[in-house]
């Protein structure tokens, strides 16, 4: 059941629904919690139970405590209890996450379990690669224009596949390379190694084409994770050393190459690349989170043991806001995890 979960939830999405990409994931993930749980329940009534521990249990255990907390003291309960419209991210979820990962290590049995699992993903990752690629292809013969926006840049379609948002996407992607790596390295015949190629080289173009940069980065960090553990002791360190170097090399070649020769995908890349050098320009995303960053610190000082709540970020942020940073937008999160925590759960949840 783990192992059709792993398949199956990231390719959900419902074209019925008001929100056709988070919502059947949300909604699929609360019946196979309820499918483990009943399994779980019958294994039990047998006398076949046999609890699993991991070092992430008591962890794990804090966090949904301090998220309870939160919740009971919340500034909105409702909206602590079952989140905002369209991230649904309030205690309920906190707990369904929490179950997820908890009932999965009871199901699998082994190691071999959990590389199946591990497969299942990387299958699903796939096609929801192909799925992007093929958006991204299509998509932008609408010239959806060359502004800086949620869903396109540089005049190329941003790919969302089958998560609704190119950051959530290149996430699932970024997470999901360094495992197509360490499958390639690790393959014992032609055939294994040719299919983790394809899949690791299917999955680089499909979190190439979301324009996240920080998907790129957390895949890179990844990937040299990978290759520094597989690789042997006495090249091991080469394996930091060239990462930088290609970054170097791919960061001069954006800034000389001809622009009009290049296919606008790569053209795109190549831009995406280019405004590294400027995170912190007036008019760049980069300068727009670091005025919704000192903003949040001032919201995380004003309630710092608890939070606001779980989900509450984007009621509770304009009384902070010294700034339209996002003008005609709800700023609903801080873009920066340990920030968004501390808001919504305080210093007990981080």
């Amino acid at each position: 059941m783990v192992i059709a979960a792993a398949v199956a939830l990231p390719l959900a999405v419902s074209p019925a629904t008001a929100e056709a990409y988070l919502l059947p994931k949300l909604v699929a993930a609360r019946l196979v919690v309820i499918a483990l749980l009943v399994t779980l329940g019958l294994v039990a009534v047998r006398g076949r139970l046999r609890l699993r521990r991991t070092p992430l249990d008591i962890p794990l255990a804090i966090l949904v405590a301090s998220a309870l907390v939160s919740t009971v003291f919340a500034v909105n309960r409702n909206l602590s209890l079952f989140g905002s419209y369209g991230r649904y991210e309030g205690f309920l979820t906190i707990v369904l996450y929490a179950l997820l990962y908890w009932l999965a290590v009871q199901s699998l049995d082994g190691p071999k379990d959990a590389t199946t699992v591990l497969r299942g993903l990387l299958g699903a990752g796939f096609v929801v690669a192909v799925l992007s690629l093929l958006q991204v292809a299509f998509g932008s013969l609408n010239a959806p224009g060359a502004a800086e926006t949620g869903f396109s840049f540089g005049g190329v379609l941003r790919g969302y596949g089958t998560f609704g948002n190119p950051n959530a996407l290149g996430a699932f992607l970024a997470m999901l390379l360094p495992v197509a790596v360490w499958e390639f390295l690790a393959a014992r015949s032609a055939s294994a190694r040719w299919l983790s190629a394809n899949v690791t080289l299917v999955l680089a173009l499909g979190l190439l084409v979301t324009f996240s940069r920080s998907a790129w980065l957390g895949a890179g960090i990844g990937v040299v994770t990978v290759l520094f553990v597989a690789a042997p002791p006495r090249v091991r360190w080469a394996t930091l050393v060239l990462p930088i170097a290609a970054l170097v090399v791919i960061v001069g070649a954006t800034r000389s190459a001809n622009p009009t020769t290049a296919p606008n995908v790569i053209q795109a890349a190549a831009g995406r690349v280019s405004t590294l050098q400027g995170l912190v320009a007036p008019a760049s995303t980069g300068a727009f989170r670091l005025r919704v960053w000192e903003d949040s610190l001032a919201l995380i000082a004003s309630r710092p043991v608890i939070g606001y709540g779980p989900d509450s970020f984007g009621l509770v942020y304009p009384r902070f806001q010294t700034g339209n940073w996002a003008p005609g937008a709800i700023i609903d999160r801080p873009h920066m995890e340990l920030l968004g925590i501390a808001a919504t759960q305080g210093l007990v949840g981080l």
